[in-house]
């Protein structure tokens, strides 16, 4: 399955607005790359691993940093509802995603016992 197919399942399961610049960054082929510790990741993929931590500290009622807005990670995403309601969107999105991602660039293991 491709990227885009992924992604599209994984948006509507959680009802997200696929016009939401976050999806449009994932379905997108030429997708912009950052380096992380010298390995290039996908700055899609980046955001969500930061937006996870983030959204785990606010539903337990944290802040995670001074300007951080809930409504700037609900935009980004295309994503609507309370802190616990969007904590389980996002681990969803990433469970989804990243998990999908890896399935494509890891080999499978075989259970091959001697």
């Amino acid at each position: 399955m491709s990227q885009a197919q992924v992604a599209t399942k994984v948006a509507k399961s959680i009802k997200a607005n696929l016009s939401a610049p976050f999806w449009v960054d994932v379905m997108s082929d030429d997708a912009a790359l950052t380096s992380v510790n010298g390995t290039p990741c996908h700055v899609w993929k980046w955001n969500l691993l930061l937006i996870r931590r983030d959204v785990n500290l606010y539903s337990k009622g944290i802040l995670p940093h001074r300007s951080w807005k809930v409504t700037t990670v609900k935009r980004y995403l295309g994503v609507t509802g309370s802190a616990d309601v969007l904590r389980e969107k996002v681990h969803a999105i990433y469970d989804g995603l990243v998990s999908a991602d890896r399935e494509r660039f890891e080999p499978t293991k075989s259970a091959h016992v001697a």
